[in-house]
């Protein structure tokens, strides 16, 4: 049948098929993208779930610190970071919010298009139902470009470390060599931002 086609049809036929082998293919290359990328997640938080049970339990918190403060760096693609106890906005940084947006001041920051800011550091607080804990301190490499999806997983990081401190040292963070209870206020806010934002970022 195909050879009793005329050249024009032939034609024809060929604009209309390789169109949807090259979607097909595609679709298919995004998928195994977003699984590759699903499996990676999950590994982070699988790997610092254990990590912060394993502080719920009467392990060490510094040794969960350190884990998130090597996963932060590679996920972020961070120059430095470190974790400060009872400590937050000393110095000013910008801070990475929990829907995932950078803020300057009252200022928002475009960290899709221009990556984090290289001026200044940015922080990343780290509390639990309302109880703050200390922060992460970033300093970004020049070239970083990080994703919605990976600050909103820097967040969830964050979030288990708050979870394992709270219960390891229940209220009273370390500051300046002293213990002391610092509390925050809208301990629901936070939450609601960080849902918000997964569910921009699984729109995208």
């Amino acid at each position: 049948m195909i050879r009793r086609l005329s050249r024009d049809r032939l034609a024809v036929l060929a604009a209309l098929v390789v169109p949807v082998v090259v979607a097909v293919t595609e679709i298919a290359v995004w998928g195994r993208r977003q699984r590759v990328a699903a499996s990676r997640r999950a590994g982070y938080l699988e790997g610092i779930s254990g990590a912060a049970r394993a502080v719920a339990a009467g392990g060490s918190a510094s040794a969960l610190i350190d884990k998130v403060t090597g996963q932060l760096t590679q996920l972020l693609s961070l120059r430095s970071c470190t974790f400060q106890r009872g400590v937050a906005g000393l110095g000013r940084p910008a801070r990475l919010r929990h829907d995932g947006s950078v803020t300057i001041g009252q200022r928002a920051w475009d960290v899709d298009g221009e990556g984090f800011p290289t001026g200044s550091d940015t922080e990343l607080l780290v509390e639990s139902g309302g109880l703050f804990q200390g922060r992460f301190l970033m300093t970004p490499a020049a070239e970083g470009r990080p994703t919605l999806e990976q600050r909103l997983l820097a967040v969830a990081l964050a979030d288990q470390v708050g979870a394992a401190l709270a219960t390891s040292h229940p209220g009273r963070p370390e500051l300046n060599g002293r213990r002391t209870a610092v509390r925050r206020g809208g301990g629901g806010e936070p939450r609601r931002e960080l849902a918000a934002g997964l569910a921009a970022g699984a729109a995208r």
